[in-house]
């Protein structure tokens, strides 16, 4: 679907063109949630509404700016389902990549495969909000990735929730920047990994049962403040760094069992402010702390990271 542009009229600029609502309902002009995105303009938005055999798998274009906003009462509901995500530009700006994603569920046998795949060489923005990331395969797959090359491409990711099978990362960093906010990292073999780029995590929370680490660092850094982790199976840890990554923690809680576990663990480095570190079956607390191979120092201030 075109924009709508008024014509020029002498001695006047011209108006500014009309974005479009494009409704993906049951009945409608699109079968598929690719349909619609296929049929948008740049700066459109798409309202999908609920469809018990669900939308489909969706790639979107370079060169758009798109919002696609599920009709459900909230987030985290199995109300608007879709399949794979796929983003991957390769052409464009970050202005005119820009997509948009709120209150969807993203539910698939993602088999090895992953449900929200940001990746390209293009600047871009992906911003998710309200989504339930949800794997129904046994063998496994990853959640979110976050890989894209492009110089300014930033992957944003607001009140969102996972739940999927006992394989796979729920959120996989590999470069650019990752921002996540209010989300909560459930289920999977690992709730995230960072092998570079820059991760930044604010008010999250990330409780596992896990004979291995919670969250795994193997390069780039990853920053977290005021975030609840917490492994309650005995000998399992909290967040490994392994060496070049860096692991910068404020005013955060970690909660582990008793056992060889650590809180964090690993050959990288570790700089903290203000944190907890507990032990659900211990009385006396920080019985599981920091592991001694770490390069570790406590701050006086939480530097802020730049995107």
């Amino acid at each position: 679907m075109s924009q709508q542009v008024f014509p020029v009229v002498p001695g006047f600029l011209p108006a500014p063109s009309i974005s479009h609502v494009l409704w993906c309902v049951v009945g409608g002009d699109y079968a598929t949630l690719q349909a619609a995105v296929n049929a948008a303009a740049s700066g459109d938005t798409i309202l999908v509404g609920p469809n018990s055999a669900g939308w489909g798998d969706v790639t979107f274009p370079a060169q758009k700016l798109l919002t696609v906003t599920g009709l459900s009462a909230a987030a985290h509901t199995p109300t608007i389902q879709i399949g794979k995500v796929t983003y991957s530009p390769t052409v464009g700006t970050a202005n005119e990549n820009n997509i948009f994603l709120e209150n969807l569920y993203v539910s698939e046998n993602f088999n090895g495969s992953q449900g929200v795949l940001f990746s390209g060489t293009a600047p871009a923005r992906l911003r998710i909000t309200g989504l339930l990331v949800s794997n129904t395969s046994a063998v496994g797959g990853n959640g979110i990735v976050s890989n894209n090359s492009g110089a300014g491409s930033s992957l944003y990711i607001d009140n969102c929730l996972t739940n999927a099978s006992s394989v796979g990362t729920m959120l996989v960093h590999t470069q650019g920047f990752t921002q996540m906010h209010d989300t909560e990292l459930n289920a999977g073999a690992v709730a995230f990994s960072c092998a570079g780029g820059n991760l930044s995590v604010f008010t999250s929370r990330f409780e596992y049962a896990l004979a291995g680490a919670v969250g795994v660092i193997t390069g780039g850094t990853v920053t977290m403040t005021t975030t609840f982790i917490r492994n309650t199976t005995t000998n399992g840890s909290g967040i490994s760094v392994a060496s070049p990554g860096v692991f910068i923690l404020d005013s955060s809680i970690f909660d582990v069992r008793t056992g060889t576990g650590y809180c964090v663990s690993g050959t990288g480095v570790f700089l903290y402010g203000q944190v907890t570190f507990s032990n659900v079956a211990a009385i006396i607390p920080r019985n599981v702390k920091t592991q001694n191979t770490l390069t570790q120092a406590q701050m006086t201030q939480l530097p802020t990271p730049s995107p």
